[in-house]
């Protein structure tokens, strides 16, 4: 999630903690698994001018592992050691800050991005799509509770949080459970004579009411926006479908063994095999798990190949976002259960 719901939930999680030993430095503890929580993002740093996916290779990779959580807490705690040594011990230190690095890796798997969570015992990504990469309804409790833990010099509030967090969370796992049900069920009545491989939804930015369902059929996705109601007045929102990548036109005359053909295959194991021609330009491949609107096949993330691209040079990696007045307006009305005529949703 994003760097500030990291640092608070690491320092719910680790002002709980304090509860049970009675500390007193309140604001010490407070800092400490705040800046557990932010340090496995530091894999960010992790990047190469001349190897543009490199960074999201590496982004939540090992650092965000629940076999490395003692390494981040060791690195945190030589660092801040000198700083809080007059309020906690270095043994303090450690638990407090390790305790924050074990919410981080935790949290990002409950969003759809993807987490080596178990890594190296396992390379798969872990992405539960219980909750968005920002959520303030989430972030925003935690910072007040966390704070007034500090300010109250009361635990109370640690435990409140965590309270939170599993109310939230839970609330997360149901409404992921109600729009695949939904989804599934629109799919079996809509979708005459077509086998569906495999159905998967994921909620869409700062909210858990809206998301985004991908249909997985045998040559191509469909894609469609999925409100939920507080009952059973759910809403779709009618995409479209796309070709699944091919590798004809600009991509057909390269080899297996070379750098363009390894750097889309890096780019699909990120986008969970979700990859496909943009149809207006075949030379660009996007991941269709992500798009600012939940119907739409317009990706956030994409690599490019450049013409006339030799077999040794890598893929261009980078982010789209055309973030216009009509589709704020668009998802907006969609939050908030307006009306919308499919010629809105066709009019990006």
């Amino acid at each position: 999630m994003d760097p500030l719901s990291q640092a608070v939930f690491g320092a719910t999680a680790a002002q709980a903690m304090a509860s049970k030993f009675k500390h007193r430095h309140y604001w010490s503890i407070l800092t400490v698994g705040a800046l557990g929580g932010l340090v496995p993002d530091l894999d960010v740093l992790i990047t190469s001018t001349s190897d543009s996916l490199l960074q999201i290779e590496y982004h939540r990779h090992f650092t965000h592992s629940l076999f490395f959580v003692p390494f981040i807490g060791a690195f945190v705690s030589c660092l801040l050691f000198p700083v809080f040594k007059k309020s906690l011990s270095f043994k303090e230190v450690y638990l407090y800050s390790t305790i924050g690095a074990l919410t981080h890796g935790f949290l990002d798997a409950c969003t759809s991005y993807g987490t080596h969570l178990f890594w190296p015992l396992s390379l798969s990504r872990e992405s539960w799509s219980i909750i968005s990469i920002v959520d303030p309804l989430f972030t925003l409790p935690l910072i007040v509770l966390s704070l007034l833990v500090a300010i109250k010099r009361s635990y109370k509030f640690a435990h409140i949080g965590l309270i939170w967090i599993c109310i939230y969370l839970g609330f997360g796992a149901f409404q992921h459970y109600r729009a695949k049900d939904f989804y599934v069920n629109y799919l079996a009545k809509e979708v005459e004579n077509k086998k569906v491989i495999s159905v998967m939804v994921k909620p869409t930015i700062a909210n858990l009411w809206v998301w985004r369902g991908i249909s997985v059929y045998d040559d191509y996705y469909r894609v469609d926006g999925l409100r939920l109601g507080v009952s059973n007045s759910n809403e779709v929102y009618t995409g479209r479908n796309v070709e699944k990548f091919t590798a004809k036109g600009p991509w057909e005359d390269y080899k297996s063994s070379s750098q363009v053909l390894k750097d889309l295959k890096r780019f699909k194991f990120f986008s969970e095999g979700l990859i496909y021609n943009l149809p207006e330009r075949p030379e660009i491949v996007g991941d269709l798990r992500y798009s600012l609107l939940p119907h739409s096949i317009e990706p956030l993330w994409v690599v490019e190949l450049d013409p006339g691209q030799k077999m040794n040079e890598g893929l261009e990696f980078y982010h789209t976002r055309n973030v216009t007045k009509n589709k704020k307006d668009l998802f907006i009305k969609m939050l908030f259960g307006k009306t919308i005529s499919q010629e809105d949703l066709d009019n990006l």
